[in-house]
């Protein structure tokens, strides 16, 4: 045996904004309310009058110009998460932006003066740390809820003279509801710049009103049926009316209305909807709603299609998915912002959130609001027996880990308890979830675009949440908390996990999190040394294979036994997305066959060398990635599968390869042992990017085998998974195993060139899985594996 209890591999997924098709039956549900507004901030100091953060919230450090979330923090409360005086909360009087010292280099910072001085122990007046960003804070303005949303999202489009109205029906959740006007405004939209950028959207808000309800695409949902659009409206002029639907596709209906709130039932049905003939094309059905003779109120949109039987929220196309993936974990990201429980409560009962300093605020910003609840999601996962990985809020305070609690296993008579029970499941949830995965926001360490402001993974936080978690009256051991940091960085985790130990000696993380996405970008000037597929899929292979055997993986290995805490892994993939090298050979990178079994090797032999066992492949649902300049436009990525649909299902190679891991991947991995003198092959490493200006780009050869084995114990139940690397050769291999064999069942991925890929502009899809015939399988027999393919076997003893 080498790792005991193993696990199917689990998956990601992303909401619906994102190429990622219809995941809830309910497709829309719409509040318009208005967003909450939290930040963490990271720096290098404290004391009794203020906090430095490494992050310029008065002005942008490029342009000069002011960051609106001064206006908005300025007043706004402040709790430290780090060092002496943590958990201490109080008023933010003042931001200024000032010049600070971070790495020997000069840097604007911005430092936060607090509306009274903070306890501070007599022998550290001042927290601080030389070589570490270690001060945190959470800084936030939740009032801005009553501001109302009237955006432009994935699943709305506010057009023309939209504003947000401080109506609501009676018994209606929040404060703002939907005016659509069909006059145009008399003034300039309010919160419109004066820049050219402004009066751009100025001109396009300068007409009267109509509100668009776009619907998944007919690649991702078949639009044709029976669709229900509910909601309520009311007249705000005399003599308002409405058409609601899509003209084209479903008819439009016309509604007279009152002056009292009202809610409407709308059934629509469509059969126009054509099938795109490329790639290109968009074809679905888009509802709109246009007031005529007057203004109208709109509130609690709820639109969804008829037809799917499961009983989960999620949409039967997806259920079957996972089932077929028989993936065991399912994680979605979740960065700050939010509040605990905004994050629990139903889709029509919350308000949308925010970290990013790059998105403006206000109801005419592009705020996060996600389309289920946590709810949802636990109700899938029981639903599918799989384990939830749902990410909290990166910018949580005590209290609401105890809300969390509650509301995973607390009684009625706890609010958390009873938020489970009005939503419809009396259990705790800790009851009836095998295991339940807690992870603090998402890439803390990441201080990129929106990834900036959403977490902290510094001394302290992590500890403290997750002691609170484990002090809970309604704690189980099933509740697992997963610390985490970036990939091959083993210094990071070593801080990591010695923030997480307490005082009392005892370790408060149960696993530490990390990413092994492969190759991170493609260069033109790697492209002359690897100037045909051969030597780019080779490369490939050579830096993954290397990425679970080389050094850097087993510091981080242990690192893992140091502290006594198992690696999880929160994502993985190909991410061939920086450098200058165009979108084709990425393309042969990141989403053929050889990619494929690349993915899922390298996540096998993280199990076989690292003992990781929950692991989750990025993601379910995407089609495509644009990078910022130099990388190109639309890079296909990422994404296990391109359609769900019953009728059109396309997996890419990577989905193929999950789905034929997920078959045999659980028990115990037993060791296999391979004869001496097999085949190999020869990979050239060059690295691109920084590390190649710094001149460590290589080149370096790196020689591994070209077979590759993983088995499986369950019992009486066994299960082998075999790679070919081998690019032009087949491979015959002779299984010899103890005892006998009996209802052998055999999978094979293939393809007739490494490169072969399932994309839509390839035409027909060029890898799929077939049976391989094996009425019978005794220790001796000899298989031919095709090149660049892997198969699986599974018997029973």
């Amino acid at each position: 045996m080498v790792v005991k209890d193993c696990v199917p591999f689990g998956i990601n997924v992303n909401s619906q904004a994102y190429f990622s098709g219809p995941q809830l039956k309910m497709v829309t549900e719409e509040n318009f309310e208005g967003s909450l507004y939290r930040q963490v901030h990271t720096g290098m100091m404290y004391d009794q009058t203020g906090l430095h953060s490494s992050m310029n919230t008065v002005t942008n450090n490029n342009t000069g110009k002011p960051v609106p979330w001064y206006g908005l923090l300025k007043g706004g409360k402040f709790t430290i998460i780090s060092g002496p005086a943590r958990w201490t909360s109080g008023r933010i009087q003042e931001i200024e932006s000032k010049e600070f010292t971070e790495g020997g280099k000069p840097k604007k910072g911005s430092w936060f003066i607090f509306d009274k001085p903070l306890a501070m122990p007599a022998d550290k007046p001042v927290f601080t740390s030389d070589k570490d960003q270690v001060a945190g804070m959470i800084a936030e303005n939740l009032e801005r809820v009553k501001d109302g949303f009237m955006g432009s999202t994935s699943s709305f489009n506010a057009q023309g003279n939209c504003y947000v109205h401080p109506e609501t029906r009676t018994g209606g959740f929040g404060y703002a509801s939907a005016c659509i006007d069909p006059k145009p405004p008399e003034a300039k939209p309010d919160g419109e710049g004066d820049d050219e950028e402004g009066k751009k959207k100025d001109a396009k808000d300068m007409k009267g009103g109509t509100m668009v309800f776009t619907m998944p695409y007919q690649h991702f949902m078949n639009n044709n049926g029976t669709w229900h659009f509910h909601c309520w409206m009311k007249a705000k002029d005399n003599g308002a009316k409405v058409k609601i639907g899509d003209k084209k596709m479903t008819g439009e209906q016309d509604i007279s209305l009152t002056s009292d709130w009202k809610k409407y039932e709308l059934t629509f049905k469509a059969d126009k909807v054509e099938e795109a003939k490329n790639s290109n094309e968009k074809p679905g059905i888009k509802f709109t709603v246009i007031p005529v003779g007057g203004a109208i109120l709109l509130d609690d949109v709820q639109i969804w299609k008829e037809g799917d039987k499961n009983p989960s929220p999620f949409c039967d196309q997806v259920v079957d998915g996972l089932k077929e993936m028989g993936v065991n974990s399912f994680r979605r990201v979740n960065m700050g912002g939010d509040t605990m429980e905004n994050f629990l409560s139903p889709a029509l009962k919350k308000y949308r959130y925010e970290n990013s300093v790059f998105f403006p605020i206000g109801p005419k910003g592009k705020q996060t609001k996600d389309p289920y609840s946590l709810h949802d999601v636990l109700l899938l996962c029981e639903h599918l027996s799989m384990e939830p990985w749902w990410c909290l809020p990166g910018n949580l305070n005590l209290e609401e880990i105890d809300l969390f609690m509650e509301y995973l296993g607390g009684p009625e008579t706890t609010k958390g308890g009873k938020m489970r029970h009005e939503m419809g499941h009396p259990q705790p949830w800790t009851e009836s979830l095998r295991k339940i995965h807690v992870e603090i926001g998402n890439e803390a360490w990441n201080a990129m675009g929106r990834f900036l402001g959403g977490g902290f993974n510094g001394p302290d936080y992590w500890r403290d949440l997750f002691m609170r978690v484990k002090k809970s009256p309604y704690y189980k051991p099933n509740v697992l908390c997963h610390s985490a940091g970036q990939n091959y960085t083993s210094p990071m985790a070593d801080a990591i996990l010695g923030y997480t130990k307490g005082e009392d000696g005892v370790q408060y993380s149960d696993r530490y999190a990390t990413g092994m996405y492969q190759v991170h970008g493609l260069d033109k000037a790697q492209l002359e040394v690897l100037n045909n597929d051969e030597k780019l899929l080779k490369f490939a292979f050579a830096y993954s294979m290397d990425g679970y055997l080389g050094k850097p993986f087993q510091k981080q290995i242990a690192v893992s036994k140091k502290y006594g805490v198992e690696y999880s892994m929160y994502e993985i993939n190909m991410h061939v997305t920086g450098g200058d090298a165009p979108v084709e050979p990425r393309v042969k990178t990141n989403v053929s066959i050889s990619a494929g079994i690349n993915v899922l090797n390298t996540m096998l032999g993280c199990l076989k060398h690292g003992g990781i066992r929950t692991q989750n492949f990025f993601q379910l649902f995407q089609q495509y990635y644009s990078p910022m300049p130099p990388g190109p436009k639309n890079i296909p990525i990422w994404g296990s599968a391109l359609s769900l649909r019953p009728d059109q299902k396309r997996y890419r190679p990577t989905g193929l390869a999950l789905i034929l891991t997920n078959k045999v991947l659980r028990g115990d991995l037993v060791e296999t042992k391979h004869s001496s003198g097999e085949p190999t092959y020869t990979g050239t490493i060059i690295h691109g990017g920084k590390k190649a200006a710094k001149g460590g780009g290589g080149p370096e050869d790196l020689t591994f085998p070209v077979l590759h084995s993983y088995a499986f114990k369950d019992g009486t139940k066994r299960g082998l998974i075999l790679f070919n690397f081998d690019l032009a050769t087949p491979q015959e291999v002779e299984l010899k195993f103890p005892g006998s064999a009996k209802n052998t069942q055999a999978w094979k991925m293939t393809a007739a060139t490494p490169i072969a890929n399932n994309e839509y502009e390839t035409g027909e899809i060029q890898v799929k899985i077939d049976d391989e015939p094996m009425p019978a399988l005794a220790s001796g027999q000899k298989i031919t594996l095709a090149p660049h393919s892997m198969m699986t076997i599974k018997w029973e003893e």
